[in-house]
């Protein structure tokens, strides 16, 4: 019973971060398209890595030499200007994208990882149900099973 009372909790923990995820990134989805913001990590003698978010996806990038301070530094927000989309274009036309993914390597050596909006969302969004669903058809199982034991002579 004990074992029982912790996996529902952890469902319902779980559906309730999971719905918290989804609306997050939902706003940030909306938020990209007028706004671009960058966060940029750098650990001692590594490599600098960026996670940029702009135009309805995130882009991950490993730059290929170190730059900037150590530590996780905040980059932003910055106006979705027509200077940013002409740029945001230009990254496009080099990395091939295929339903808003796309890897690829630009001039300058970055190397680039993008992941659309809707992904991530939907991803949140399918573990909520999976976390809500399965608790439902337990449930409705045990009631059939119990009708089923009434039935019976």
């Amino acid at each position: 019973m004990a074992t029982t009372k912790a996996v529902t909790k952890v469902r319902v923990d779980g559906m309730i971060i999971c719905i918290f995820v989804s609306v997050l990134l939902a706003g940030l989805w909306m938020r990209s398209f007028t706004y671009s913001e960058e966060f940029v990590c750098r650990a001692f003698n590594s490599r600098t890595f960026g996670v940029w978010s702009g135009v309805g996806r995130i882009v991950l990038t490993l730059h290929p030499q170190s730059a900037g301070d150590v530590g996780i530094n905040y980059l932003g927000p910055w106006d979705q200007s027509y200077r940013w989309q002409t740029t945001q274009q230009r990254m496009d036309r080099a990395t091939q994208a295929m339903l808003g993914f796309g890897a690829g390597t630009l001039s300058n050596g970055q190397f680039r990882l993008m992941i659309p909006y809707w992904f991530p969302v939907l991803f949140a969004a399918s573990l909520v149900a999976a976390c809500g669903i399965s608790p439902l058809l337990f449930w409705l199982s045990r009631i059939q099973v119990t009708s089923n034991r009434e039935q019976q002579p």
